[in-house]
């Protein structure tokens, strides 16, 4: 087969070697990418390597990262892709049917278009735990509205079972959302609705629960005034028509104000922002000011900002850059504390960071831009955090190292698993040389661990959720297993049983706030959520002797 280079891909390398060099990086190595396309234009191989010069030639010591894609039948409607790790990804297009089919690490995922309709994503694979084969579907339908506005809902479907909605997006038709709908608890929507001003503006939110949020602008658009009403108060004011000075006088809301100015200090403009609260039957208090200095600047002094906090601490930014050498250091001294930080960094790479209490950090990194190491020094003592890693990119090994010890704790590559599609093992070697085996599924989640640990195993359910632990007292013996219920439109727990049979149950309010919830030893809690005027109550009721509590919270 005829392959191109791209010779701009070279031109571009030997000016990168140059530059990197004037920065002074570790050993003059830095990561490189190439592909490879056939005539046709598509891509068949791809690297991710180390360079040490200008003439692309690879660092020693590294292992390039590969993937190449083949086409069995000669078209672009049926390729496989392999990485470093081994990995196959294969897909399969099929125009005419609009369908698309991807495998990887045993989970098939098929997206199929239906032009005029939702586009539907279907994944497949089989629980490597419970042997269980999970489907789950998502789609999203778009409903057009007489007045030219749309509804668009997101639908769910675990196992083959009914579409659940999950969510409701309604816009108008300007396209700006008016309301938005989430399930909760057995399926009830629950709505948030938008109303706005005509600059298109949100000016008022109000909740499923009646708690409502106001929003005024200043003159250049920006959100300077925001007003909590809560669910248990009253809305004594026109969202549409106001005054902040008229609001603030009834003495009954939460309100955050933001100003925003342009001051001229010493010959230079500083955009000035401070942040205001007001709190019922409370003095007003200024929870933040920041200047940030608009002119003036140099390489020298990029950018600098003051803040200064509730606790009126001030803490003076500055940051300066270096062309030459593409560094960029930070500092930033509180001048309150007197303490002073500063953080160097090299083409957007931490490297060194300070501090006048004693502390510094550094930061060292490989040929492919990894950190590799971090040192910090304080009180005259020094700690080394290492990271090596595998020819695949993954981690080998971690290591804390003192003056008097190393602690290295290393990990396998993955090992794939015989008859569990998709499944893989790494084996983690602990400083005291005890190995525990770690098995995960193709998503990568965690279902087994054994050797130098509790042996567990856990299965999960389409949606992702855990839903059985398999413990042993004899491991030789059968397991005891501890399963888990869901609420099918929200996924809170409902019940947790344990081998015996006994748990606990769960009940749920619409919103997802718990309700009850019943002890295996038959006593229920109650949950009680009352809004007042002046904030909220909870009250917790227990249904044998144990005294109930009663909280009180106010608005703040």
């Amino acid at each position: 087969m005829e392959f191109v280079r791209d010779n701009s891909f070279y031109d571009f390398l030997c000016f990168l070697w140059i530059f990197l060099n004037r920065c002074g990086f570790h050993n003059s190595n830095f990561p490189a990418y190439h592909t490879v396309t056939a005539p046709i234009g598509r891509e068949i191989y791809s690297i991710h390597y180390v360079v040490s010069d200008e003439l692309g030639n690879a660092a020693s010591g590294y292992h390039a990262q590969t993937n190449t894609t083949t086409y069995p039948s000669g078209t672009d409607n049926y390729r496989i892709t392999i990485d470093s790790t081994g990995n196959a990804v294969t897909n399969i297009t099929n125009c005419s049917s609009n369908f698309d089919i991807t495998y990887n690490r045993g989970i098939k995922t098929i997206v199929t278009d239906v032009p005029g309709g939702a586009t539907t994503i279907r994944q497949e694979w089989t629980n490597p735990v419970s042997g269980i084969d999970h489907i789950k579907e998502t789609k999203t339908e778009l409903e057009t509205q007489p007045d030219g506005g749309e509804v668009r809902t997101s639908f769910v479907k675990y196992d083959d079972g009914d579409w659940i909605a999950q969510s409701a997006t309604t816009s108008d038709f300007m396209g700006r959302v008016v309301a938005s709908s989430r399930a909760g608890a057995g399926g009830v929507m629950l709505t948030t609705s938008n109303l706005y001003n005509n600059a298109g503006q949100i000016i008022q939110t109000i909740s499923h629960d009646g708690a409502t949020t106001v929003f005024d602008y200043n003159e250049l658009g920006e959100r300077t005034v925001t007003i909590s009403v809560a669910a248990g108060q009253t809305l004594d004011f026109n969202p549409q028509s106001f005054t902040l000075a008229g609001v603030i006088a009834l003495d009954k809301y939460n309100i955050n104000l933001t100003t925003v100015s342009t001051e001229n200090t010493e010959g230079e403009l500083w955009n000035h922002i401070a942040s205001i609260s007001y709190r019922p039957g409370d003095n007003v208090l200024t929870t933040s000011v920041q200047r940030v200095q608009l002119t003036g600047l140099s390489l020298t002094n990029n950018s600098k900002s003051i803040s200064v906090d509730v606790d009126s601490n001030t803490i003076v930014t500055t940051e300066s850059i270096n062309p030459a050498n593409a560094s960029k250091t930070v500092t930033s001294v509180n001048t309150t504390l007197g303490i002073t930080n500063v953080t160097y960094s090299v083409a957007g790479y931490e490297t060194c960071s300070s501090s006048s209490l004693g502390g510094v950090t550094e930061h060292l990194y490989d040929g492919f831009a990894r950190r590799m190491r971090t040192t910090n020094y304080a009180s005259g003592r020094e700690l080394k955090s290492v990271t090596t890693y595998h020819d695949d990119g993954s981690v080998a090994a971690v290591g804390q190292i003192t003056a008097n010890s190393t602690n290295t704790t290393s990990y396998s590559t993955q090992q794939a698993m015989a008859g569990k599609p998709g499944a893989y093992k790494i084996t983690v070697t602990d400083p005291q040389e005890k190995q525990t085996v770690n098995y995960y599924s193709g998503n990568g989640q965690l279902y087994r661990s054994e050797g130098a640990t509790y042996p567990t195993e856990t299965a999960f359910d389409a949606a992702g959720r855990m839903v059985e632990l398999h413990t042993w007292r004899n491991e030789s013996g059968n397991s005891d297993i501890t399963r888990w219920y869901y609420d099918l439109f929200t996924g809170a727990v409902t019940n947790k049983l344990y081998a015996d049979g006994k748990g606990t149950a769960y009940t749920y309010l619409n919103d997802g706030r718990i309700a009850t919830r019943k002890w295996a030893r038959n006593i229920t809690t109650s949950y009680g959520y009352f809004d007042t005027a002046s904030g909220s109550i909870r009250r917790t009721d227990y249904s044998d002797v144990t005294p109930s509590v009663t909280n009180y919270y106010n608005l703040a």
